[in-house]
């Protein structure tokens, strides 16, 4: 494994792993009421941590998160959501581009959201895609679409003067019963290029219901009596950003497994070798083992980092499924432990979340979410077992998601041996 500037470090990110007590679960957390004798010991023999998952406007996102865990966001503008899911789905982004993060979604006769994500729908929603990949919306302005995970979308506008400064139409932060999707507006009244940006998606949005609606995949569902994906709901437009590579910045190479085609886009962006197959699914389907798997044949073969993301707990919090999130935890509990079983003494291993779900409502939350480092040198604390509760009870230190990785770049040798983060 790495030796070149500092130890190898399997860094496994549990997606939205914090969470608090549930009633179905007795007033534990999911990760408090699962079987997780791996996370104990390397919690027990290491450092833990809560992490600030905030961003500079004190909100919990996926975007923000997955940038922070890797040491960005704290000294440069980051990407907003749209160019990471077209990243994330091989879209490369021309200047003047405008990229939507998109959801299929399912909406009745009057036009009212009933299903942000369309019963999560999979199978056909790349069929759907095609089907609107290409329109011609007039003065110049034509349509990228291309699927991502389950019901999510990437969604570019190319053509000459369109501007990224508009509303989202996704009422994800509003949305507590039927209602509308939201009108997309400029940001700023007079940018003539935003509101160019915000007619051309109206007559999108006009003319993909008829399609959807007399497409087979569509008619399939309604037949079997599963959610319709009749619409698109859009969110966090933006342009191309670039930022600096990991091996730029950090000096390290980095293989990445992940299902969810947003944290390929992160990954993609930051010049990581990304690993993914049709059995890493972003959900509670995936194949584990496989991404662990993955990623320590990745050390072994030179990479100095490599990242095993891990989505589905924050898809059954988000579904308000705590027993089943608890369930999940014990199956990378379990996979986990089998990669870890004879690794050489010298690797260092990581545990984060990019933010906290809370199981009981489904939405983002800025509690902490725990973290841990394990490896030879790392000082333990007072920690006995790896979850909420125990953590606060102990006072682990509240870190900022970057600082805890330039912390775990420390633990593994990279900063001391003059790979130290440079600013961006």
């Amino acid at each position: 494994m790495s030796t070149r500037g500092g130890r190898a470090i399997l860094y496994v990110v549990l997606d939205g792993l914090g969470d608090e007590p549930c009633a179905v679960l007795g007033g534990q957390t999911p990760l408090q009421a699962a079987s997780t004798p791996t996370l104990d010991a390397l919690a027990r023999q290491g450092a833990t941590f809560r992490l600030d998952m905030r961003d500079g406007r004190g909100q919990v996102s996926t975007n923000y998160g997955q940038f922070s865990l890797l040491g960005y966001g704290d000294d440069a503008a980051l990407p907003q959501r749209g160019p990471v899911e077209a990243a994330g789905v091989g879209l490369d982004l021309r200047p003047g581009d405008v990229a939507f993060r998109a959801n299929y979604a399912t909406v009745d006769a009057a036009g009212r959201i009933v299903d942000r994500r369309a019963g999560r729908i999979r199978e056909g929603a790349g069929e759907l895609s095609r089907a609107l990949d290409g329109m011609d919306l007039g003065d110049g302005v034509t349509t990228l679409v291309r699927s991502g995970t389950e019901h999510r979308v990437a969604v570019v506008l190319r053509g000459p003067g369109l501007g990224a400064g508009v509303t989202d139409s996704d009422p994800v932060h509003t949305i507590r019963g039927p209602t509308a999707p939201l009108p997309i507006r400029p940001v700023d009244a007079s940018d003539r290029a935003a509101a160019k940006t915000a007619a051309a998606l109206e007559v999108f949005q006009r003319r993909i219901g008829p399609v959807l609606a007399a497409h087979p995949v569509n008619q399939s569902r309604a037949a079997r009596s599963l959610p319709v994906a009749n619409a698109l709901i859009f969110r966090r437009a933006g342009n191309h950003l670039p930022v600096p590579s990991l091996r730029d910045r950090f000096g390290l190479g980095c293989l990445a497994v992940a299902g969810g085609s947003t944290v390929r886009g992160v990954m993609r962006l930051l010049g990581c070798t990304v690993v993914h197959e049709d059995r890493y699914t972003g959900n509670a389907d995936t194949d584990v083992a496989s991404k662990l798997e993955r990623a320590m044949a990745g050390l072994r073969s030179g990479y100095d980092l490599a990242v095993a993301h891990i989505k589905a707990i924050d898809i059954l919090s988000h579904d308000r499924r705590p027993a089943e999130a608890a369930a999940f935890l014990e199956r990378v509990d379990t996979a986990l432990g089998a990669v870890l079983h004879g690794a050489e003494s010298s690797l260092v291993v990581a545990v984060a979340a990019d933010h906290s779900t809370l199981s009981e409502t489904g939405d983002h939350t800025d509690v902490p979410p725990p973290a841990l480092i394990f490896g030879e040198g790392i000082r333990p604390d007072a920690a006995r077992a790896f979850h909420e509760a125990e953590l606060e009870r102990i006072g682990a230190p509240v870190l900022r998601g970057s600082a805890f990785f330039r912390t775990l770049l420390e633990s593994a040798g990279w900063a001391r041996s003059g790979q130290a983060p440079q600013g961006c």
